[in-house]
């Protein structure tokens, strides 16, 4: 019986403590709006300026693992994942660039180098001769199918 009504008592307080909080933030309607607008900036904004690195990272060690056997969707997922966070990792590029090669997907692969052109700094030359020998490579393609 004494437990019951102990616990009775908890849910009790803890309503009261529910309610007593839906008060105050009712008070405080334009903490919520500040709060729903950043909310909704960051999700208008890519976080470009403070990659998650350590996410990243596992990103590119748990894909590396996939892409060494051959399961280059789930490598694709987790490297798409990464660029998403902002990192500018040219590992991470350069194992999406040679999944879409693999997998003969052009239109990714030029998307990826341009993505890579725009963050890596250091190789930004690199990519863009390496977007340029794609380009080229894919007319040929295209020339001797015909």
């Amino acid at each position: 019986m004494y437990i019951a009504e102990g616990i009775n008592i908890m849910e009790d307080n803890i309503y009261a403590e529910y309610i007593a909080s839906d008060q105050e933030t009712a008070k405080a309607s334009g903490l919520l709006k500040i709060k729903k607008e950043e909310v909704m900036d960051k999700k208008r904004k890519p976080t470009q300026g403070s990659p998650d690195i350590s996410l990243s990272e596992t990103n590119y060690n748990k894909a590396s693992f996939f892409y060494q056997n051959n399961s280059f969707i789930s490598a694709e997922k987790l490297l798409l994942e990464s660029l998403e966070l902002g990192t500018e990792d040219a590992r991470t590029f350069d194992m999406l660039i040679n999944i879409y090669k693999k997998t003969d997907n052009y239109p990714k692969l030029i998307k990826t180098l341009d993505i890579a052109i725009k963050r890596c700094n250091s190789r930004k030359k690199e990519y863009r001769q390496l977007k340029k020998s794609f380009i080229l490579e894919q007319i040929l393609k295209d020339v001797n199918s015909v």
